[in-house]
C-alpha cells in the first residue's frame, strides 16, 4: 500500500510555507483568545443609538466569523446544547452561580475554537493533501 504524500514530504521545517502555516495557526489562536479577552474584560461597542451591544452576541459573532463555516453552525446550535452541558459542568465541580454567569459563553467559545481549529488546521489540509499522484 502506498503512503500518501504530505506537504512536509516536499519541504523542510524551515521552508517559508511551513513558517506561514505556523504563523497562521498561532495568529488564529491569538484572535480567538482576543475575542475571549474582549468578552471577559467587558469591552463592548456602542451602537448608533448609544446602547452597548450585548457581549455574548459580540463574542458569538466574532467566533462565528473566525471559525466560519463550521463555527457558525456551532454558534447556532450551542444554545440548544447548553442544557446538556450544564449537568456535565456541575458534575465537574463548577458551581451553579458560575455556570449562569460564565458557562454559556465559555461553552460557545470553546466549542467554536475546537471546531474551527479542527476545520482549518486538520480537515482543510487533509482535503488538500488528497490530490492524486499523476
Amino acid at each position: 500500500m502506498r503512503r500518501r504524500r504530505r506537504s512536509r514530504d516536499y519541504v523542510g521545517a524551515d521552508h517559508w510555507t511551513s513558517r506561514l502555516k505556523r504563523t497562521l495557526r498561532i495568529g488564529w489562536l491569538v484572535l480567538c483568545l482576543a475575542a475571549l479577552a474582549g468578552w471577559w474584560l467587558g469591552w463592548g461597542f456602542v451602537d448608533g443609538a448609544g446602547h452597548r451591544v450585548d457581549h455574548r452576541q459580540l463574542l458569538d459573532t466574532i467566533m462565528g466569523v473566525i471559525a466560519f463555516p463550521a463555527g457558525l453552525l456551532w454558534i447556532w446550535m450551542a444554545p440548544a446544547l447548553e442544557p446538556f452541558a450544564e449537568p456535565l459542568a456541575r458534575s465537574a465541580g463548577v458551581p451553579a452561580v458560575y455556570w449562569r454567569t460564565y458557562g454559556p459563553e465559555l461553552f460557545a467559545w470553546s466549542g467554536a475554537v475546537l471546531i474551527g481549529y479542527i476545520q482549518w488546521f486538520w480537515l482543510l489540509p487533509y482535503v488538500f493533501s488528497l490530490r492524486t499522484d499523476d
